[in-house]
């Protein structure tokens, strides 16, 4: 699974149910293709609820709720993606890159 993918999923478990119009507006034109991959391995559904204004021509259509499945929240569980501990820890292995080379650049000088 991609950011993108599992971006949508988070997003989608966090609000519940979520119209394809919002996705959309969230992520971006490229959020279709992941709302269809995740769809197609079942981490979230679809239903057709309600009726929406689409456009100035008044022409009607149904609105596409999404929601997440069972196996859609296990993965989330599974898969957790702490991006603050592997930010952290980059920001840490930089630093010490710095300071190492810092410190051999000093010692040669000397």
């Amino acid at each position: 699974m991609d950011k993108l993918s599992y971006r949508i999923l988070k997003f989608i478990s966090q609000h519940e149910k979520s119209k394809l119009a919002d996705l959309i507006d969230q992520f971006g034109a490229n959020a279709e293709k992941s709302i269809s991959y995740l769809e197609s391995n079942g981490f979230i559904s679809s239903a057709k609820i309600g009726r929406g204004y689409l456009g100035k021509d008044a022409h009607f259509t149904s609105i596409g709720i999404y929601s997440v499945t069972s196996s859609g929240l296990s993965f989330l569980q599974a898969h957790p993606r702490q991006t603050f501990d592997r930010w952290l820890t980059r920001i840490l292995a930089i630093w010490g890159a710095i300071t190492g080379t810092v410190a051999l650049l000093l010692e040669l000088m000397q």
